[in-house]
């Protein structure tokens, strides 16, 4: 039903709509679930700026084995 003097889409843009159609409205449904999810289970709340916990060092190297002990 297009307007006078306007011609059918060609049916590679009809496909082609109709994908899009499709992934613009799964698109919409997965924020959605998204929102619902992130609604009833939140993240857990950052610790304030005073009360971070303290940085930890990170391990220095492995341990050096004694000397002599390399074919036993």
């Amino acid at each position: 039903m297009n307007g006078f003097g306007r011609k059918e889409p060609s049916l590679k843009m009809r496909i082609l709509l109709q994908v899009l159609r499709y992934a613009l409205a799964g698109l919409f449904f997965y924020i959605a679930y998204l929102g619902f999810t992130w609604r009833y289970n939140p993240p857990a709340p950052a610790p304030p700026p005073g009360r971070q916990a303290p940085a930890v060092k990170p391990p220095g190297p492995a341990p050096q084995a004694p000397a002599g002990t390399e074919g036993r």
